[in-house]
């Protein structure tokens, strides 16, 4: 079972950081954009170097995030590449690289790149609805916005790589990851936070939500428009 994770919380929009050294241009071809975005998780053991790329090819899970995320990115900014709007996903996807290197000084890192991969697939799900329409190859479900009875924040979660579970939950523009958990109502997610535990369950469109300090509330899940 997968060891749950301590909440890292980071904010809804967590691009707001100088970007990092390399440049990424929306001139060129699809695929030279896409090798600088990512760490091309699918060439793994094929001459990737560098302390980033031994944990995300070492990790099944922040492997298959990696291509998916990299499928994203190419996705969108093939479209606004058609409106001479490339280069603003570029900088933001520089930004995100800052904010990824960054979990080299983590305690965990595995777990914080975790966090903060699952943190941009829900955040490009979330701002480019074209990313969840039907019949798109991704390991990723949502967002779903959360409608729970006694809360009135603002909650929305996506689903993850559901074969080895993972749900990104932001709350009132901040997000952390549950990881999957055995459970005996349908999907069950859990984290620890400050020592204390976060719980999510799903069944069918019904889940319910524990956090921390707080009772358990009944929720809808609705697609997020």
């Amino acid at each position: 079972m997968p060891k749950p994770l301590g909440f890292l919380l980071l904010p809804s929009l967590i691009l707001t950081v100088a970007c990092g050294e390399d440049s990424i241009t929306p001139q060129g071809d699809a695929d030279s954009k896409t090798s600088e975005l990512s760490f091309s998780a699918a060439n793994c053991g094929k001459g990737e170097e560098g302390p980033l790329a031994t944990i995300v090819c070492s990790s099944l899970l922040l492997s298959s995030m990696d291509i998916q995320l990299q499928q994203l990115v190419e996705r969108v900014t093939t479209e606004l590449d058609k409106d001479g709007q490339g280069q603003g996903l570029a900088d933001d996807q520089e930004a995100w690289k800052e904010t990824r290197s960054a979990c080299l000084d983590a305690n965990l890192p595995e777990e914080c790149l975790t966090q903060v991969y699952a943190a941009r697939i829900h955040q490009l799900r979330a701002q480019f609805p074209a990313l969840r329409q039907s019949g798109e190859s991704s390991i990723a479900r949502g967002p779903f916005t959360l409608d729970c009875r006694g809360l009135d924040d603002q909650l929305s979660v996506t689903l993850i790589d559901e074969d080895k579970g993972l749900a990104y939950l932001e709350q009132n523009g901040r997000g952390f990851v549950l990881m999957g958990a055995a459970g005996s109502l349908g999907s069950k997610y859990e984290a620890i936070v400050d020592g204390k535990d976060a719980t999510f369950y799903i069944h069918g469109s019904q889940s319910l939500l524990t956090l921390p300090d707080e009772p358990e509330h009944i929720c809808r899940m609705d697609v997020a428009s």
